[in-house]
Order: C-alpha cells, then sequence, then structure tokens
C-alpha cells in the first residue's frame, strides 16, 4: 500500500520521540502509529520481530494497493502465516495460493498535504 506521508519522511523526523533500548528491550505499539528507526550503520546484525495477538478462529487477511486496482479501491485476501514467511509482501498474493475476498473502498488518502499533515502532528503533541 502506498504510504500517504512518504513526501513529509523529513518533516515527521523532526517530531519523533526516541525511545532508547536496550538489547532484549520489547516495545509495543499499535502498528498503525508512524515509526521508523535510525539506519543500523554497525557491523552487527540487528534484528526486528514484528507480531499480533488475534482472537484464536480469527482469519488474516492482506490489503494490496497498485496502479491496477480500482481507483479509491483495495483489494482484500484470504492468506496465512505461508504468505508472510515466505512471500514477497510487495506484490499481489498470489491468486493460485490466496484467494481474493474482495474490493473495498479506501479509507484513508493515497496522499496527504502539507496542512493536513501539520493538523495531524498539532492534534496528536499531547501524547
Amino acid at each position: 500500500m502506498p504510504w500517504p506521508f512518504k513526501n513529509y519522511v523529513k518533516t515527521l523526523w523532526k517530531y519523533m520521540i526516541p525511545i532508547n533500548t536496550n538489547v532484549g528491550d520489547i516495545i509495543c505499539f499499535d502498528s498503525a502509529l508512524i515509526h521508523s528507526s535510525t539506519p543500523n550503520l554497525s557491523d552487527k546484525l540487528r534484528l526486528a520481530f514484528t507480531t499480533c495477538l488475534l482472537p484464536k478462529n480469527y482469519e488474516l487477511v492482506e490489503y494490496f494497493w497498485d496502479n491496477n486496482t480500482p481507483k479509491d479501491m483495495v483489494e482484500m485476501y484470504y492468506i496465512d502465516s505461508y504468505y508472510y514467511k515466505n512471500c514477497n509482501i510487495e506484490k499481489r498474493p498470489d491468486s493460485s495460493l490466496y484467494k481474493k475476498m474482495e474490493l473495498q473502498k479506501k479509507i484513508y488518502p493515497s496522499n496527504i498535504n502539507r496542512y493536513s499533515l501539520k493538523r495531524l502532528i498539532e492534534r496528536n503533541k499531547h501524547y
């Protein structure tokens, strides 16, 4: 999915709050939170893991968009853990492995303007 803030990375870095961690620390946050990390300039491998907690019978879905997706829509697919371990998550899920569930209306903008970004930052400064 295209990231609506891609043209404002430098601006966002100005407002990010660093969280210094030690080896073995865990940080938990909503994945919708804009987050990043500085480049690993060392010669050591830096591991990062992502996980989520879901109800027992939850069905995993993946949302996908590219220039072939109808305007203002996203594609929704049923997926499984194999998808995250073995497939290219930047490409459309393989239709021979994953059923396209439906098209859904996009609920967030494809891009954002400078005024909207400023309003978002001001509204969330207290967090």
